[in-house]
């Protein structure tokens, strides 16, 4: 059997343990399904949090897109270190009101701050229509990953399928609280994946993380200047970096539902604290790898593949499907937490405003498991459709 095959078949069953493990301390409540009842340690809200903001990006774009625009991209590297500040500037602040009001949703703060239910629903409908291709995207990037791990044995329409089984299954088991713990191990395997896989690609072609620079600049120089080579890396380009991704995904509900799950404030600022460091540490050797593909891989077809290819030809087969892997912990880090935001959000914010306002936390507890199935297959046939424009600019 293909050694991808296995250890993804071995990461799998890994993943399910931990869901069902989860399983056995579910309460059977939406508070609890939604936000683990506020329970998270500093260890598990780090890593849940970090490896939620990254998705199928940081493993396969983020490389790529040094591979064609240079250096701006780490050089705007600061998109990585605000969002743990954010998350505790806004977060102490929504954490503090859930404990306060109950809250355990961003339209329920809305609704009453307005003093009105139709806001917090525009503002569910609007999050659930831009959620759901972010789910598909995932499952886009992580079909192509099953495809190149398994040399082709499995087709990206199983692996996609395969990936939202999982994907649905985690949710349903677990909730918060099972999906925080799976991203914590996958947070960890993806961080081990990115850094160390990184490492030994640079250092199995050339003596030493500066040489590699030193290489790259003498074929390239135009990659280490600003705007870059295509001009893309512009400050208009930089300023909607910031306030986007570290504005902007702040709002994303798979983000918010985390300002409401840590035990304390002190875990909450303890918790924004390592985030910074993991997001950025994560990418300490990514612009070597754009730019060393640069040499090893000129004129790569499809530039956001070049890590996971470098991985194939200079690696050892078994550690560059362990790290593969981590790009798959990458898309079902964001992927599962981002179905689960979006169920919670149907059960608490439509169901219980709009449809039934005597639902009780176990009527919830159910719709919310219910949505998880059926918004995950309205992911699924998304992401079938090979949403390319989703897969190329959606990152």
């Amino acid at each position: 059997m293909n050694v991808g095959i296995v250890i993804l078949l071995l990461y799998t069953i890994g993943l399910l343990g931990i869901a069902y493990y989860a399983s056995l301390q579910d309460k059977k409540s939406i508070s609890h399904f939604a936000t683990a009842d506020s329970s998270l340690g500093v260890f598990v809200l780090t890593l849940t949090f970090s490896a939620t903001y990254h998705s199928a990006y940081a493993f396969m774009g983020a490389a790529g897109f040094v591979y064609q625009h240079g250096i701006g991209w780490w050089v705007n590297g600061i998109w990585t270190v605000f969002p743990g500040v954010l998350f505790w500037i806004l977060g102490r602040r929504f954490w503090f009101l859930g404990r306060k009001y109950g809250y355990i949703s961003m339209a329920q703060y809305i609704s009453d701050v307005y003093q009105d239910d139709r806001i917090g629903f525009l503002v569910t409908i609007i999050t659930l229509i831009f959620t759901l291709p972010y789910v598909a995207m995932q499952a886009i990037g992580s079909g192509y990953i099953f495809e190149v791990i398994s040399d082709g044995k499995l087709s990206y329409e199983f692996g996609t399928i395969l990936f939202f089984v999982i994907m649905i299954v985690l949710v349903w088991m677990g909730g918060m609280k099972g999906i925080a713990i799976t991203d914590a191990a996958q947070g960890v395997f993806m961080w081990i994946g990115m850094v160390i896989g990184s490492y030994m690609v640079i250092k199995n072609n050339f003596p030493s993380i500066t040489n590699a620079y030193t290489e790259a600049f003498k074929v390239i120089p135009e990659h280490f200047t600003l705007p870059g080579p295509n001009g893309v890396v512009t400050s208009a380009d930089w300023i909607s970096r910031w306030v986007v991704i570290t504005i902007g995904m702040m709002m994303f509900p798979h983000i918010t539902l985390r300002f409401f799950s840590g035990r304390s404030l002190k875990v909450l600022k303890w918790s924004s604290v390592f985030s910074s460091i993991y997001l950025t540490s994560i990418y300490v050797f990514t612009p070597a790898i754009g730019f060393i593909g640069n040499i090893l891989f000129p004129n790569i077809a499809a530039p956001d593949t070049i890590f996971p290819e470098m991985l194939m030809a200079y690696t050892p087969i078994v550690f560059a499907a362990l790290v593969i892997s981590g790009a798959l912990a990458a898309s079902m880090s964001t992927g599962d937490s981002q179905l689960h935001a979006v169920s919670s959000m149907v059960s608490t914010d439509i169901y219980k405003k709009h449809i039934n306002r005597e639902a009780d936390e176990y009527k919830q507890y159910r719709v919310a498991k219910l949505f998880t199935v059926i918004l995950g297959i309205i992911s699924i046939i998304i992401a079938l459709q090979k949403l390319m424009l989703v897969y190329k600019y959606g990152h």
